[in-house]
Parts: structure tokens; C-alpha cells; sequence
């Protein structure tokens, strides 16, 4: 289809235009917009074109094919609407670092926002166009985008259309090929129209994820269902804000190094061992319940230079505290199974033994951490020696009520909305602001400033201490640092004191979730433990004057959702694990799942099924140099066997992806040429720039340190 501008403005009207509070103008409808392109190589050169690309206006898609289509069609919206710096349409891409590398020289960028070096956030040109990430907006892929949108139901649809087939713009497409495009708009436009709907218009649509949370948060610790900066609320909230600052370069550089996500990882008597009558068990909620229920930094550090020992652990005990420490002949305790102590973390590391990236023992290493996390250094470790050096006390206390408040409300939602007809919107808003509640508070304060140049990418260190007293003296601020610092803290802890429980009967961890042996030799402890947790809550909430009930709210079945609780998850046939963020399990329905980093689930999983054929031979071949191809051959019927489908008459032979990733390599240089197509049809192309997309093979390969220590593992399991 080539464009026509007369045809192209019948899907314009007069949209409304809302005017945010800098008095520029945003047309308020979804626009999308969305490529299809060719991977190949010509003379051993990496090159990539796109083919098609389709552009939705308001929920109707035109399919174009070539890039002075999509200028005209940019052009025609600037002179529609006499767009400017002062009035925009917004034009939403689902992961714009993609798309941006083939446009980004065909276009006048004025202005970008950008996370990282390539990863855009949003994009402005001198036509008043403005371009968005949908993907960083939502959080979610494509598949799971169509599939949690609540009221304009579209399905992405999936395979059909072979990337590996090479086309041009002159490739003819079929009807089932084009709506594979178009509907990867409409998808798009469909959730940007839910979020205008349920967020009012479209200036209240943030540009992250975690924006949304973020904004939910601060107005209720901040406004009184209104924005006024002299409320009462607002003084009295950046009263205690004023309390509570980073003090200097070093206290935030020690606060990066203690700062460290989910404890992944698995017992190493275990590895590459097929283990029957395996249980799970998951804690509920695990970041909120520690956001709630524990003890964080409410003023700012304190650098105590001199101190004696006693006074050391008394501070331990009366403060939350973050110090330098130097451990000195460091061993794992007899009868622990695991190993908590990071390599990655540490630094001036002496004749080290390590545990897949944990230290199993050293002569002599070094650290930063918390006081939570030396609690748990004394009941996994042994030491001859400690040095300690600026030592940070804070004075400790629950989070604000207003905060917590918050955080409440959204648990409550979650909760009690779930699979309630008529709430669904209400639910899913919920349940991804309570999601991304955590991770809002561990966002780096200190960041390289990105800037995108003369169609260059320029990355430049910021002046750190500016940036502090920024973000000290900043009237919007509400969260503090040390906080994101302390909840991961304390969420390792919890699932460490359980791996305690577990003894030899661990097999795996990841972040929130054990898998172990022998259930009824724990469940006491559970048991116990969830009481706590309750207690927990119910002392913060007594504290605070507020509804226990609403921290544990029950569900559409009327069960209680007890939060921070092991939950029983599962029971396994079997499982097997090489390491962190690999294992597969057999459940009780003979269904098997695996979790591979670096393999998709569900690709990797029907490559182990086609080629093992029954599930006691995938565990037997899950091993160290498992390979997993770029692709593989399988017939259709095969394929619809392994899913649980119907043969087809239609037996043909298909090129599957075993691993079902890529690798993306950017390309800043300008290409030109002749190409053929799949269908034998020859045609030129010309591309400014590009992204060269390759299926990659996977080696489930243990490092030589790792299988050394597998070796002698006996020996340093007591």
C-alpha cells in the first residue's frame, strides 16, 4: 500500500487536545506505531531492513512499506494538526530502543529522555511528534500486554510469521501475515486507551512503570486530595523528609554496595542430582511484608569514627547501621547448606573458595552491609578476626503511616478485587503498582547523564555530589534511599532463616520461594513463623492505629491471604537444578516445567521434549554442557503432539527456535544494495542505521571454579 494523504486523513478528526501545566498540548488518543523486519547477511556483513511497518490512529491501522511512507505520514499529522514544540501527539512504540535505531537519522530530534546508552524513553522531533516506549510504560511484552487488557480485548497473535524468511517492501504479504502486524498495534493502542480511561486522560499516563506507584505513593504521603505544597500534610511530611538525607558521597557509595537484590541460589549437594518428593512453599508478598513489618532508617546517617567494641554491638541492636567490615579466616558454619556471602560484593579478597559466586571460605575479604545482613553472617559463618570502619547509625522506625497506609490499600485491592466481575480494572491496577512498589525505592540516585547528539549517543559522569543535594533538597521527594536498601535486606534474611530451618533438606531458593525435602519435618516451622509474621503486623498496626485486617484481607473464597506467610506452593515428583536459575521440576500431573536463564520457558522446553521425548530422559540429559541450537527442525505434528493439539493434514516442517532469544547487534552505519527475497523477487534497499537481529544457541556450561568446587564439596560440608 503506498501512501495517499487524502485517505490517510479520513482516520483523523478533531481529537481533543489536554494542556498540561507547562501549557503544552497533547492530543488525547492513542497513536502507535510498529515495524517488521529482515535479519541476513551479505559478504559476511551483519545487515537488517524494515519491510512493513503499520501506524494506528484511535483504534484504525494503516500498513505501509517503505520510510518516506512513514515521513509523509508524520508530515501529514504536523500540518493536520499545526503541531509544535507547544502542541504533540504522543505516537507509543512497544520497545521504542528498537524502532528509534531505524528512524533515528531519518528525523530532526530535538529532544530525548533516556534511561541508558540506546534505550530511549521518549523521543521528540521538530514536528511536534513525540515517541514513547509502551513496553517500559507497561512493564510488559507484547503476548502479556493483549493478554491483561481488561476492556478492549486483543490478542497478539504468535506464529505466523517466520522471521527467517528474508522480505523486502516489494515482498507480497498474506491477509494472515498482515493482520500478524496490525495487530501488534492494536494491542498497543487498545491499553493505552484502558490506561486514558482509567487514568483520566493521557497527561496522567506516566513513562514508567514504577511511575504510577510512584505517583500513587507520594500523593498519599504528600497531598490531601489536592496538590497545595503549605497543606498541613505536605509540611509536615518534607518536615520529616528534611530529617532524612544522604550526608555525603561515601555514606551513598557504601549504600550502593550494600544494596543487592533476591537471594537466588541452591544447595551444591544437590547439583545435577534427579531429587524425588520435592515440596515449595512461597512467601506472600514478600517486599510488602517487610516494607510493613520491620524497622528502617528514619534520619540521616550519623559517621561514628571511633567506637569500641561493645559499643559497635550495641549500636547493632538500638540503630539501623551500614559499615565497611574486613573478615579475616572466613568459614562456612557446620551444618549450613548455603552459602550468603557474595563475591560480587566483596573487595581486597584473599585465597578464596567460592560457591557458584558465593564465598564458601577466604583467607581474608571485605565488605559493606548492613546490620541485618551481620545477623545473618553469624549464623552461616565463622571468623577469627573483624575490622570495622565508617560505621553509619540511623535512628530506626517503622515507615510512615501515610506511606504504609498506601501500601495497605493497594494489598487490600489486590486481594479482594481479584476475579471480582466489574473490578478487573481496579484489580489489575493494583496488583502492578503493588509490583513495582519496591523497586521504586532503590532507584539509583546518582545516574550518567545520556544525551543524544548529532545522531550520536553521548554518555557523560554527572557531578556527584550535585546530584545528592538535588535529590536532598528535592519538594517532591518522599521516599528515602536507605529504605530500598534495608527491605531487600530483610526480605534475604527471612528466606535465610528458613534455609537455616531446612539443614540438609535445601535444595533451592529464589528470592521469595525454597524448595526442600521431607515437609513434614517443617512444617511446625512454618507454621511458627507465619504466626510471627502476623505479629509483626499486628504491632506495626497497633502502633499506627490501623486495621490488621486489611494487611491480611481475604480473597473472593473468603481464604485470607496472610501476608509475609509461607504458603504451600507444591509438591514435585522430581526435580533438578544445576544452580541459580536452573532447574526443571516434574509436577504431580506429569506436566514439566523449566526455568533456564538465557532459555525461553516455553521454547526450551519443547527442544528438551522433542529431543528427550519422556520426562524422566530430560532430567537424566538436564546436565553441564546441555546444548540448546539456534534452531532446530520439527514437523508440525510433532510439535502440535508435544502441545497437546490435534495433527493437521498439513505435515510441513518447521525451523524452531531452541532457545527463543536473539542477539541484537546495533549498527550506526548506513547500508545499501540489492537483496532477494524468500519468493525469489529482487529488490534495493537503503537503511541509515539498523539493529541485526541473530537466534543464538545456549551451552548450560558450569564455570571450572564451580565444577571444581562440586568436586570437593564434602569437604566443605560439615
Amino acid at each position: 500500500m503506498i501512501f495517499n494523504e487524502d485517505e490517510f486523513k479520513n482516520l483523523l478528526d478533531d481529537f481533543e487536545f489536554v494542556k498540561n501545566s507547562k501549557k503544552i498540548e497533547y492530543c488525547n488518543v492513542p497513536f502507535a506505531f510498529d515495524i517488521e523486519t529482515t535479519s541476513f547477511y551479505q559478504n559476511d556483513e551483519k545487515k537488517a531492513i524494515m519491510y512493513a511497518f503499520c501506524f494506528g490512529v484511535n483504534g484504525k491501522v494503516v500498513l505501509y512499506r517503505t520510510w518516506d511512507d512513514f515521513v509523509k505520514i508524520l508530515w501529514c499529522l504536523h500540518n493536520y494538526y499545526n503541531l509544535s514544540n507547544e502542541k504533540r501527539i504522543i505516537v507509543y512504540v512497544h520497545n521504542l530502543a528498537y524502532e528509534f535505531q531505524f528512524f533515528r537519522k531519518r528525523l530532526n530530534i530535538v529532544d530525548i529522555f533516556a534511561s541508558e546508552n540506546r534505550k530511549p524513553i521518549k523521543v521528540l522531533t521538530d514536528l511536534g511528534i513525540e515517541f514513547r516506549c509502551s513496553y517500559i510504560e507497561s512493564g510488559y511484552n507484547l503476548e502479556n500486554l493483549g493478554k491483561n487488557l481488561t476492556k478492549y480485548k486483543v490478542n497478539k497473535l504468535v506464529g505466523d510469521l517466520d522471521y527467517r524468511l528474508i522480505r523486502h517492501n516489494k515482498t507480497e504479504l498474506s491477509p494472515k501475515e498482515e493482520q500478524y502486524i496490525i495487530n501488534d498495534v492494536l494491542v498497543v493502542m487498545a491499553h493505552i486507551q484502558e490506561q486514558i480511561e482509567n487514568y483520566g486522560d493521557i497527561l496522567k499516563l506516566q513513562l514508567t512503570k514504577t511511575g504510577y506507584v510512584r505517583k500513587y505513593l507520594r500523593d498519599c504521603c504528600l497531598y490531601d486530595g489536592n496538590h497545595k505544597k503549605n497543606g498541613y500534610k505536605y509540611i509536615k511530611y518534607m518536615k520529616f523528609m528534611n530529617m532524612c538525607k544522604i550526608t555525603s558521597e561515601l555514606e551513598y557509595d557504601m549504600l550502593e554496595r550494600a544494596s543487592s537484590g533476591g537471594f537466588t541460589h541452591c544447595n551444591g549437594l544437590y547439583n545435577n542430582v534427579i531429587i524425588e518428593d520435592v515440596y515449595s512453599v512461597d512467601e506472600c508478598s514478600a517486599y510488602p511484608y517487610a516494607m510493613l513489618s520491620e524497622l528502617f532508617p528514619v534520619s540521616s546517617a550519623k559517621l561514628i569514627k571511633r567506637f569500641t567494641s561493645k559499643e559497635f554491638y550495641t549500636y547493632l541492636k538500638t540503630h539501623c547501621c551500614l559499615f565497611n567490615i574486613t573478615f579475616y579466616n572466613l568459614k562456612t558454619r557446620e551444618n549450613r547448606y548455603e552459602h550468603i556471602l557474595s563475591y560480587s560484593r566483596c573487595f581486597n579478597v584473599k585465597n578464596d573458595i567460592c560457591d557458584n559466586g558465593r564465598i564458601v571460605e577466604c583467607e581474608m575479604c571485605s565488605s559493606t552491609i548492613t546490620n541485618v545482613d551481620f545477623d545473618m553472617m553469624k549464623n552461616f559463618y565463622t571468623w577469627d578476626k573483624i575490622e570495622i570502619w565508617n560505621l553509619h547509625i540511623y535512628q530506626k522506625g517503622y515507615l510512615p503511616k501515610d506511606f504504609i497506609k498506601g501500601v495497605i490499600e493497594l494489598i487490600y485491592k489486590k486481594t479482594t478485587l481479584k476475579g471480582v466481575e466489574g473490578e478487573e480494572v481496579n484489580y489489575m491496577q493494583s496488583k502492578q503498582n503493588l509490583n513495582a512498589s519496591f523497586g521504586m525505592a532503590l532507584t539509583k540516585i546518582i545516574q550518567n547523564d545520556i544525551k543524544y547528539v548529532n545522531d550520536e549517543w553521548i554518555e557523560n559522569e554527572v557531578i556527584s555530589s550535585e546530584q545528592l543535594e538535588k535529590y536532598n533538597n528535592s519538594k517532591n521527594r518522599f521516599l528515602f534511599f536507605p529504605w530500598g536498601v534495608f527491605i531487600t535486606a530483610y526480605a534475604r534474611r527471612n528466606l535465610q532463616l528458613g534455609i537455616i530451618e531446612l539443614g540438609r533438606d535445601y535444595l533451592y531458593t529464589d528470592t521469595d520461594s525454597l524448595k526442600f525435602r521431607n515437609y513434614e519435618a517443617h512444617r511446625l516451622y512454618f507454621e511458627n513463623y507465619n504466626k510471627l509474621c502476623y505479629k509483626k503486623l499486628e504491632k506495626m498496626c497497633n502502633f499506627y492505629h490501623l486495621d490488621i485486617n486489611e494487611c491480611n484481607p481475604k480473597n473472593i473464597k473468603g481464604e485470607t491471604k496472610y501476608l509475609g506467610a509461607f504458603e504451600y506452593e507444591g509438591h514435585y515428583k522430581y526435580f533438578k537444578t544445576l544452580g541459580a536459575k536452573r532447574y526443571i521440576y516434574v509436577d504431580d500431573a506429569d506436566d514439566m516445567h523449566i526455568t533456564i536463564a538465557g532459555v525461553s520457558k516455553n521454547n526450551g522446553l519443547i527442544y528438551l521434549k522433542y529431543k528427550y521425548k519422556d520426562n524422566l530422559n530430560i532430567l537424566k540429559n538436564f546436565t553441564n554442557n546441555l546444548y540448546f541450537p539456534k534452531n532446530f527442525e520439527i514437523s508440525r505434528n510433532e510439535l502440535n503432539n508435544i502441545l497437546g493439539k490435534e495433527k493437521e493434514e498439513k505435515n510441513e516442517k518447521l525451523l524452531m527456535s531452541a532457545t527463543g532469544k536473539n542477539i541484537h547487534t546495533y549498527v550506526d552505519d548506513e547500508i545499501y544494495g540489492t537483496i532477494v527475497d524468500y519468493k525469489g523477487i529482487k529488490n534495493k534497499y537503503h537503511e541509515d542505521s539498523f539493529i541485526h537481529l541473530e537466534e543464538c544457541d545456549y551451552s548450560l556450561s558450569l564455570s571450572h571454579e564451580y565444577v571444581n568446587y562440586l568436586l570437593n564439596i564434602e569437604e566443605f560440608t560439615r
